[in-house]
């Protein structure tokens, strides 16, 4: 248009530059059949010089090597690109920049049809990218996409040839002036489909351009291809996780329900019964747990304190100790010993449950304040503490866990007991307790911190316990159930 305007006003040395200027930026862009035109029309100017053939397949040589630099750009641009969306949106860019195309269309594949995926547009402050656009009407000839849906062959205005019998509307109503429309294919298989236009400039997709765009858009494909199973594997990651996420709701609730059963049957954490203040402390691993505690005034003045522990933590062991209570609940009342019952229990659960092959520590005491009497038997449990002034007694184990020998006879242990006297019976959960250290928190630092407070309460002293035993864990979570039942002779 510069150098059209010179020429009509005589400044023929001035429009000579502007169409040289033009006719070499267009050789270097592999515009040809626009450099051939703008020649044969200008043939007959004056002084007007154009690049010789060598000099004009030395341009197109370097530009080559340019081209196969951008190409090997591109490739690395794109490559890093895993997000589908992010991908096509470059991919769109690179190629609307190498071929000089004003509009793009990419087609993704839906249910194996080609559905409308972005669209972009040349503006005036760059190219504007738009994901599933509301059209009132086609941006793109419907035509050429059929075509390339049907074949998986590219299409383009260059082969005029084979566009010369395409009828459609887009075409008759816009008039662009240059189109391509590209199959992107992944081992044979069609994986989308990308539309090119310029709607000014005639001849912009060269034989030469059509090679560049053909060899991203192959490379592209592999890596559509590899978006799409990311997006896929993604989604699938989302579904199992909604899943479990489902999944653990239920589970904890169960867990919820099953901890209020269990709180159920346990006997109240604190109580006054017979002369003896009793005060318990029971923090399960998780929901439920496998220890259970029950205390109950079994004939006038005589309470029987029982404490389980079964193996394992968690749902199963939480089963476990319901029937270790069904089981004890029909001998609890009986007028037997601790060791007796002990003795019966053993060989009940073995009976009925040899095949379930659970086992469990067990303590049974009766308590009688107004007599002064105090008698246990324990089968495999660790040794619990009498404490009365400021000495303490170890109640040692009377025998193994229960489930193991069935002809076991357990023994029981008297002792006469005082007002002010204070029972400690606790599973194995606090005393194996460790820390970060892999250091435990045992028997004899537990022994320790008892003494120290033997004058106070015993509500006061589970408090102290506990608060010690928190801080030598140092935020570590406890790796047991932990019970810790207390008795004091008022």
């Amino acid at each position: 248009m510069a150098a059209e305007f010179h020429y009509k006003i005589g400044n023929f040395s001035l429009g000579n530059h502007y169409l040289g200027y033009a006719i070499n930026l267009y050789s270097k862009w592999g515009a040809l059949s626009k450099v051939s035109d703008l020649k044969s029309r200008f043939s007959n100017q004056p002084q007007l010089c154009f690049l010789n053939e060598n000099d004009l397949n030395k341009v197109l040589e370097q530009d080559l090597v340019l081209d196969w630099e951008s190409i090997l750009k591109y490739y690395n641009v794109i490559s890093k690109e895993i997000v589908l969306d992010n991908l096509l949106k470059k991919l769109m860019q690179i190629t609307m920049q190498t071929a000089g195309a004003t509009k793009a269309v990419y087609f993704n594949l839906y249910n194996e049809n080609p559905m409308l995926y972005l669209i972009g547009q040349n503006e005036k402050t760059g190219i504007k990218i738009e994901k599933f656009p509301k059209l009132d009407k086609p941006q793109y000839p419907v035509s050429y996409l059929n075509y390339v849906f049907r074949t998986g062959k590219l299409i383009s205005t260059f082969d005029s040839f084979s566009t010369k019998n395409f009828n459609d509307q887009y075409i008759k109503e816009k008039n662009p002036q240059s189109m391509i429309c590209i199959p992107l294919m992944h081992i044979g298989k069609l994986k989308g489909i990308l539309y090119l236009e310029n709607e000014f400039v005639k001849g912009m997709f060269t034989e030469r351009n059509i090679q560049i765009l053909e060899l991203i858009a192959g490379q592209a494909a592999i890596f559509i291809e590899n978006a799409n199973l990311y997006a896929e594997l993604e989604e699938k990651v989302k579904q199992r996780t909604s899943e479990l996420d489902n999944t653990i709701h239920l589970l904890r609730k169960d867990l919820l329900y099953a901890q209020k059963i269990q709180d159920k049957i346990l006997s109240k954490p604190e109580s006054t019964l017979c002369g003896i203040r009793i005060f318990t402390k029971y923090i399960p691993m998780m929901y439920v747990g496998g220890d259970i505690y029950d205390y109950e005034e079994i004939s006038p003045g005589k309470v029987r304190i029982f404490l389980a522990d079964a193996t394992g933590h968690g749902v199963q062991a939480a089963l476990v100790t319901m029937l270790i209570k069904s089981e004890y609940e029909s001998l609890k009342y009986l007028n037997i010993s601790p060791g007796g019952l002990i003795t019966k229990l053993n060989r009940t659960i073995i009976a009925k449950y040899k095949t379930l092959k659970f086992f469990f520590s067990c303590l049974v005491a009766d308590v009688d304040a107004q007599q002064g009497t105090f008698c246990y038997s324990a089968a495999g449990h660790p040794d619990q503490f009498y404490l009365s002034g400021n000495t303490i007694t170890k109640l040692i184990r009377c025998g193994p866990i229960i489930g193991i020998l069935e002809s076991k006879e357990y023994d029981s242990h008297f002792l006469k007991i005082f007002k002010g006297d204070k029972l400690f019976f606790f599973s194995d959960g606090m005393i194996e307790g460790s820390n970060s250290f892999n250091e435990t928190f045992g028997e004899d630092r537990l022994l320790k911190l008892i003494l120290n407070h033997s004058s106070k309460p015993i509500s006061e002293i589970v408090s102290f316990v506990f608060s010690d035993f928190q801080t030598f864990l140092s935020g570590k979570e406890v790796a047991d159930d932990i019970t810790f039942l207390s008795a004091e002779v008022l």
